[in-house]
């Protein structure tokens, strides 16, 4: 039986993402980043929230293959002690439990399969993103710029 989990909606690119519920800890403002000089483009700042400053990950092209998307929200995931500030487009909320598609042991794309999640009102598709995955292939690409190779570690 395939593990389960209560998705999380979010959108970037255009396309509508889903993570585990339990890997959100919150929203963050756009409003309040600050910028940090001579940052790779995948890192737009930090952010001061809840009593720690959080990178701000810029997600489109790592999850989409296009260009940077319009960030109206902050959506703030951990896994474990590492956390991050996501810039997303729009924040549907929460589905209803479903199935997870099956992945592979050796497969490090955050991205996994697409799933049907239903909403109070309609059912949406969206890709299935493992947010350790994500915050791996983040770190990945910083240290490939070289820069701030540990912003998605524990501070």
């Amino acid at each position: 039986m395939s593990p389960r989990a209560e998705p999380y909606l979010f959108v970037v690119g255009g396309d509508v993402f889903a993570l585990a519920r339990e890997d959100v800890a919150g929203l963050a403002d756009p409003a309040e980043i600050l910028a940090l000089p001579r940052s790779p483009a995948l890192l737009l700042g930090a952010v001061y929230w809840r009593g720690e400053f959080l990178p701000v990950v810029e997600v489109t092209e790592l999850l989409t293959g296009r260009a940077r998307g319009e960030a109206r929200m902050l959506l703030v995931v951990h896994r474990g002690a590492r956390r991050a500030a996501l810039a997303v487009e729009e924040v549907p909320g929460s589905g209803a439990e479903v199935e997870l598609p099956v992945r592979h042991a050796w497969a490090t794309s955050p991205v996994g399969g697409r799933l049907d999640v239903t909403l109070e009102d309609r059912t949406v598709k969206a890709i299935w993103v493992e947010t350790g995955r994500l915050l791996d292939a983040v770190t990945r690409e910083l240290e490939r710029l070289g820069e701030g190779a540990d912003a998605v570690q524990p501070g």
